[in-house]
């Protein structure tokens, strides 16, 4: 989903590095309190790349418990049939064969790095190679980097609650204008996240997130290529599921293992009440 904030609510500032390389160290994300104060918590990195928090600090003054709201209200200007975030498009797999193994892999990024200099190069290349639809796009992005980087793992699928909570993220994100601020992803959640502030759609992200990473050739920061290209560790885990979506500047695409519905069931609130948190600078733990 791609969710645009109007002009009172724009955050104008200079986009993240291309690379969006992580930094190791521990994140003190700002929570929502069950009353008026918030307090500071430890949000874990997202599973299983290179991407470590850095130290956020946020200041929200009067912060309240999480009140009730509509999606629409929540995410002003949202794109979509319905005009809120909970509109259904659900994209498809596209037709573009059987991924198979060319070499490049976690243990040998080497391959991967010969590789990406015939990969996209620049955001219009990437763009010109999908359709103008959000989803669409960014499903047969990340399934191009799957087949392209040969994961022989089946291709990608789109998963709608995914989704929702990606645009929670980016609207967070969005609204600290902070590069590595990842929310809801990692640790007890199984899925990771690639997040970039400072574009919009995954045609924008793709340099960064995966050719220039995939350049790097043998670097540990290399977290959003791994997940974008589908692996999880060394050992050919894998991401099955992903769910993409935007906020202002800020795209975040989560990469879900193969069960995800139990986290799903159990997180700490609705999406839309979390989103009109987002949009204050507040996760919840």
């Amino acid at each position: 989903y791609e969710v645009t904030v109007d002009a009172a609510t724009t955050v104008d500032t200079a986009p993240a590095p291309e690379a969006q390389a992580e930094v190791d160290s521990a994140a003190a994300d700002t929570t929502a309190a069950d009353d008026s104060s918030v307090a500071a918590t430890t949000v874990d990195a997202p599973a299983p790349a290179a991407q470590s928090e850095v130290d956020v600090a946020v200041t929200t003054a009067d912060v309240v418990a999480v009140v009730e709201t509509t999606a629409a209200a929540a995410a002003t200007g949202a794109s979509g049939s319905s005009g809120d975030i909970a509109d259904s498009n659900i994209p498809t797999v596209t037709a573009v064969g059987t991924p198979s193994t060319n070499g490049c892999n976690p243990s040998n990024l080497a391959v991967c790095a010969t590789l990406a200099k015939s990969d996209y190069q620049s955001a219009s290349e990437a763009a010109a190679s999908v359709g103008s639809d959000f989803n669409q796009a960014c499903l047969d992005l990340n399934n191009h980097s799957r087949k392209f980087y040969g994961n022989p793992n089946p291709y990608l699928v789109w998963n709608e609650d995914l989704a929702n909570w990606a645009v929670v993220s980016a609207a967070y994100a969005n609204t600290l204008q902070v590069y590595d601020a990842h929310s809801y992803s990692g640790g007890s959640y199984p899925w990771g996240q690639n997040l970039y502030v400072g574009e919009a759609t995954c045609a924008e992200a793709y340099y960064g997130w995966v050719t220039s990473e995939a350049l790097g050739g043998g670097s540990t920061e290399n977290g959003h290529f791994l997940n974008q290209a589908g692996w999880v560790s060394s050992d050919g885990s894998a991401y099955t599921q992903i769910g993409c979506g935007a906020y202002g500047n800020t795209i975040v695409c989560n990469y879900g293992l193969s069960d995800v519905s139990g986290a799903l069931a159990s997180m700490p609130t609705d999406y839309v009440s979390a989103l009109a948190l987002a949009l204050e600078g507040i996760v919840y733990a």
